[in-house]
């Protein structure tokens, strides 16, 4: 990840949650909130040098959130992705499934010791994270994924 990226920070709001699990898949720190006001969003993002995601064109009217608000085009969450991806100029591949889908805490490397036996059959590599105990490991949904990114980055 570039300087650039990794200062790419992001605070998708509440109707954006696969758009922020796809991002945190992808590597990025990226903040969700559910029911948050657009008021606290917009000053919490611009506190921690957020860029708000959102779908909400009254956000990106208020004067406070000049600068930091992207206002997506789309509801359907593959066109979001690969909106922010071209906008923001994104490295999708690079970083992928290094985050916590769930919490947002980078990964750290893991036993399975808690995967399902027949996972621990077929796999030898795992992260985990250490906020919420979740391990990951790369199965289906993972190639799934891999692929949704290559398929983004090639139409950018």
């Amino acid at each position: 990840m570039t300087d650039s990226e990794a200062r790419r920070r992001f605070f998708c709001d509440d109707h954006l949650l696969k758009l922020c699990r796809w991002l945190r898949a992808a590597g990025y720190d990226v903040a969700w909130e559910r029911a948050i006001d657009d008021g606290d969003l917009v000053a919490w993002a611009r506190a921690q040098g957020r860029i708000v995601l959102t779908l909400d064109r009254e956000i990106a009217r208020r004067r406070l959130a000049e600068g930091i608000v992207h206002v997506l085009s789309s509801h359907d969450p593959r066109r979001q992705l690969a909106e922010v991806a071209r906008a923001w100029e994104l490295d999708l591949e690079a970083y992928a499934f290094t985050r916590c889908t769930v919490c947002n805490v980078a990964l750290e490397e893991g036993t399975g010791t808690d995967a399902p036996p027949r996972v621990r059959e077929r796999h030898t590599v795992y992260r985990r994270c250490p906020s919420c105990g979740r391990t990951y490991w790369e199965g289906t949904h993972v190639q799934r994924l891999r692929r949704l990114f290559a398929g983004v980055a090639s139409s950018a």
